[in-house]
């Protein structure tokens, strides 16, 4: 069975599922996966491009052009 069919018959079965439960573990492992996968396309950056990124996050900082930590936080609180 090709990739195409195979993920159609896996909303297929999703679709017919009758039990949350079953499906909130399906979530679980699929995004389990799916974050070891980003994890191994991970690629470390060059040395020119990491003492580019330092230069403009000093840049930024001298410019305040920047959040406060406290900020960010209070919008996480509502991430969902």
């Amino acid at each position: 069975m090709d990739l195409a069919s195979r993920k159609l018959a896996l909303i297929s079965t999703c679709l017919s599922l009758k039990d949350s439960r079953i499906m909130d573990g399906l979530e679980i492992q699929l995004n389990q996966k799916l974050a070891t996968y980003r994890v191994k396309d991970v690629q470390p950056m060059s040395l020119e491009k990491f003492h580019k990124e330092i230069e403009q996050s000093i840049e930024d900082s001298e410019n305040d052009n920047g959040v406060e930590a406290n900020v960010l936080l209070e919008e996480i609180k509502n991430w969902k």
